[in-house]
């Protein structure tokens, strides 16, 4: 697996090559709250998906969590929602055998 980073400051942006698709870049943008709405996403967005370009893929992939920042830039980008994914807690108390 490949990892190419690229760091604006605050921002940070990783590209994970998969290995088991290979038309399938991984890109996790992130954007201090102070740089949002300011342009650096969508400049980091194009950063990543020429990373990808240049390592063959013709798909994006990231994740966001529904109704946060991350997912209403990801709708502005015209990314589409893929796989849901659920997480599920289990407390566990001494009761529990």
């Amino acid at each position: 697996m490949r990892i190419e980073q690229f760091d604006a400051g605050t921002d940070a942006k990783q590209l994970r090559s998969c290995l088991e698709n290979q038309t399938l870049g991984w890109c996790v943008l992130a954007v201090a709250p102070a740089r949002r709405r300011s342009g650096a996403g969508r400049a980091l967005l194009a950063h990543c998906a020429s990373l990808a370009r240049l390592a063959g893929r013709v798909q994006l992939a990231g994740e966001a969590k529904d109704g946060s920042p991350g997912a209403a830039f990801a709708v502005a980008a015209g990314a589409t929602s893929g796989i849901a994914e659920v997480t599920r807690r289990l407390d566990i108390n001494p009761g529990l055998a």
